[in-house]
């Protein structure tokens, strides 16, 4: 067979497989981990996110503000001609749509600060500190970042619910919840992250104790909130896991 038929199949075999992939991904968020921007960005969301509120007064870190953040931090690309990258802290800028993020990194110590988005300066210095409050994912994301995955539903989850009188179809399908409880959660626990969310069935509050990995999320506990139990005491009884 003459090379230019051989290639005429194989753009053909090509393209036909493009286009497979596309209408396969086609509603996945997808971003090739070993490109360098996206290894950056991937560190950075996967440990703590320190921020100086105190530098920059008025500035409700929960919110749009988190989520500008992490909207950044998730979708954007890292301007390498822009960023300083000697040294052990590193400084990266992060673009996305009209956001600019000013981020330092240390890549040994496992932890980033923000020190600029837009004209809001947090940090007039290049480096990290470890006794900033740590900045949190907003809801949106998330919610966003949960409803991707799998939900698996532990024995120990089932039989608590069985005991609190819940229907087990509540959380069949699909994972709600009202909010994050950051304090009380182990966000970057290795290898997967424990976290406590809020949620309200039939009028009452119950705490849920997830644990994600890299395809799913397991419901661990569940435990109904009431007014003379402590946050820390729930948390304490989600994570014994002991129906």
């Amino acid at each position: 067979m003459k090379f230019t038929n051989r290639l005429k199949y194989f753009s053909v075999g090509f393209s036909i497989g493009i286009l497979f992939v596309i209408f396969l991904f086609k509603d996945r968020e997808f971003k090739w981990s070993w490109l360098p921007g996206n290894r950056v960005t991937n560190f950075i969301l996967d440990h703590p996110i320190k921020i100086n509120s105190d530098f920059n007064t008025g500035i409700n870190l929960n919110g749009d503000f988190s989520n500008q953040i992490f909207n950044t931090l998730i979708n954007g690309d890292v301007n390498f001609s822009k960023s300083d990258t000697e040294g052990s802290i590193k400084k990266y800028i992060i673009e996305y749509n009209q956001n600019t993020i000013h981020i330092a990194v240390s890549f040994e110590d496992s932890i980033s600060q923000i020190i600029k988005l837009n004209e809001m300066e947090f940090s007039k210095e290049n480096k990290v500190n470890i006794n900033d409050e740590n900045l949190h994912m907003d809801l949106k994301n998330f919610k966003k970042r949960i409803d991707k995955k799998e939900i698996k539903l532990s024995q120990n989850f089932l039989c608590e619910l069985d005991q609190l009188k819940i229907d087990r179809a509540i959380f069949s399908d699909s994972l709600e919840f009202e909010s994050v409880k950051w304090k009380l959660s182990k966000a970057y626990v290795k290898p997967h992250p424990y976290f406590i969310l809020s949620n309200k069935i039939e009028g009452l509050t119950y705490y849920v104790l997830i644990e994600e990995s890299s395809g799913k999320i397991r419901l661990k506990s569940i435990q109904l909130k009431n007014n003379i139990d402590s946050d820390y005491h729930l948390a304490d009884e989600l994570f014994k896991i002991e129906c």
